[in-house]
């Protein structure tokens, strides 16, 4: 009967979707469902060093829906069978589509018995209702072996560290603890004394971030790392704005380690476990960064040619070159020589001359004896050669990404180039300012991301 219940519960929220008169693009974005397209998008979700790592629509959705005392259970690495075809089973993002979806399903996993399941191995989070899996998220959990992440190496110095080492995700019997929308993190405080997204203003020559509708001083850190130039920046921003005279005036804080949303658990019942799940900030940075250039494509003036378009905005002009040096194992395209040198070593190409005076020769060693398996026995020796491994590997990602977010529009260019002719007309029938065009698609795509409907 439950069964029945939920199924008729999903016909008349389907049915009911909100579609937007006047504008045609505004009823194609929200009848899209874009959470789905940029799952494949954004790619690598970035290693983590124990915590499960989700996509921004992902981390949305389990925030918005899953209850506070929902059983988690983490299984153990070695499990890799859940007992059912995956493929039988619809990803959360592809199932919602609008906020009354959202709703649905936070009553439905509120109502009924549910459970969320883990299988670090499979890459799956499963979400059951009555004993029986509902709905699957992409996730990724820690490493199976422990590890030191490198910040960076540099030829002949020495490795740069992080003081945290990665970790397999620890399998167990919780339950969700809590949920916020601003994660204070005591082990990176720095990082995450501001909001994802918090707006930050120049007022004479000193910088303040908003939250909760008041302007506080923005720390130090930031207040010297924006009086840099934009190659010397350590941190991510988004939406910059800037003068006539070439200053910045404003920006939003791309920088907080975990991004927006964060879901914690227990293992007690009361305290919170040292692991969290939520969507990397880099990552969450990506999607606004990736928004903001597809915005551009759909917006400028001219022709629909992608290949035009793509050649007007400097990113995707990078990312065409990056998609060229893949998909031709390094013969055309470009990129920086170390990147270049990175991408054929992880991918055995054979290497240039130029490519073996670009290299760090201890990657190159980690390299080959990684993939021979016999790793030293020496516990320093083999973090080492872990280390620069998964740093060699998390490169070529970076590189696999910008390749992707070409060929993935191009793959798509059907839907985009339909939802540009749409735009174009909307916008020239009711005399849409040119100079905001841009920034409304922007901020329309933002939403329908987080499922929210276009008015």
């Amino acid at each position: 009967m439950k069964r029945f219940v939920i199924a008729a519960l999903i016909v008349a929220c389907l049915s009911a979707m909100s579609i937007s008169g006047g504008y045609q693009s505004k009823s194609l974005l929200n009848n899209t469902n874009f959470a789905s397209y940029f799952r494949s998008y954004l790619g690598f979700l970035y290693d983590s060093h124990g915590c499960l790592h989700f996509t921004p629509s992902d981390i949305y959705l389990l925030y918005k829906t899953v209850p506070k005392g929902t059983p988690l259970i983490i299984k153990p690495y070695s499990d890799k069978d859940p007992g059912f075809q995956d493929s039988g089973i619809a990803f959360f993002d592809d199932a919602v589509m609008n906020e009354k979806d959202v709703e649905y399903y936070a009553s439905v996993f509120s109502y009924f018995r549910t459970a969320v399941v883990v299988y670090p191995s499979l890459s799956r989070l499963y979400i059951y209702v009555d004993g029986k899996p509902f709905v699957k998220v992409l996730t990724h959990a820690g490493p199976p072996y422990y590890f030191a992440m490198l910040e960076d190496v540099v030829k002949g110095g020495p490795l740069g560290r992080d003081f945290m080492t990665a970790t397999p995700t620890d399998p167990g019997r919780y339950s969700i603890l809590g949920k916020t929308d601003f994660y204070r993190s005591p082990t990176y405080p720095q990082m995450t004394a501001m909001p994802f997204g918090a707006y930050l203003k120049n007022d004479r020559g000193a910088w303040y971030y908003k939250k909760n509708g008041r302007f506080f001083r923005a720390p130090a850190f930031i207040q010297e790392d924006l009086g840099r130039n934009d190659e010397d920046r350590e941190y991510n921003y988004y939406d910059i704005e800037i003068n006539n005279k070439g200053d910045i005036v404003s920006a939003r804080w791309g920088g907080h380690d975990f991004g927006k949303y964060v879901v914690t658990w227990t293992g007690d019942g009361r305290s919170k476990y040292p692991e969290i799940g939520y969507c990397s900030g880099q990552l969450l940075f990506e999607q606004h960064n990736l928004v903001s250039q597809i915005a551009d494509i759909l917006t400028m003036p001219g022709t629909d040619d992608l290949d035009e378009l793509v050649r007007k905005n400097a990113a995707f002009s990078s990312y065409n070159d990056a998609f060229d040096f893949v998909s031709s194992s390094g013969a055309s395209g470009h990129l920086i020589p170390e990147e270049a040198a990175f991408y054929r070593l992880f991918h055995g190409i054979p290497l240039t001359s130029q490519d073996r005076k670009t290299l760090d020769p201890r990657l190159a060693d980690a390299y080959r004896i990684f993939k021979s398996g016999n790793l030293p026995k020496d516990r320093q020796k083999r973090q080492d050669v872990l280390s620069l491994y998964n740093y060699l590997r998390v490169y070529n990602e970076t590189i696999k990404k910008n390749a992707l977010w070409y060929s993935m529009l191009k793959r798509d260019w059907g839907i985009w180039g339909n939802l540009r002719r749409k735009l174009t007309e909307d916008f020239d029938k009711s005399s849409f300012p040119r100079e905001k065009r841009k920034s409304a698609v922007e901020d329309w795509l933002n939403r329908r991301l987080e499922f929210k409907t276009v008015r």
